[in-house]
């Protein structure tokens, strides 16, 4: 089964432009924060979650559209982790904000 079977569906803004995103990037992307939310207390299965981090924080995190509360170190967590993938992407060089909506299938 090819990344292109198994990728979820991510739509990516960076400091409010679209970024375009391969199958193996939105795989990345989906499995990262996938693992984030796994790992917090109280959260379902996600279907559907969406992030917005800047470098200067906060992180806002829903999950299946409910906002999903954090620590300073989980938004610390996030923030840092979510620049820092897509600051690597070609058109998110120098990235302040982003906005991560990911679907899984």
């Amino acid at each position: 089964m090819s990344y292109e079977d198994r990728a979820p569906q991510v739509e990516l803004i960076v400091d409010g432009r679209p970024v375009e995103t391969k199958a193996f990037v939105s795989m990345l992307l989906g499995c990262t924060v996938q693992g984030i939310v796994q790992a917090l207390r109280d959260v379902p299965p996600p279907e559907r979650v969406r992030v917005v981090v800047s470098v200067s924080g906060p992180a806002e995190v829903e999950v299946n559209g409910a906002r999903v509360p954090l620590n300073a170190f989980v938004t610390k967590y996030v923030c840092r982790t979510v620049i820092g993938m897509v600051s690597s992407l070609e058109g998110g060089e120098g990235a302040e904000e982003a906005e991560l909506t990911i679907v899984y299938q």
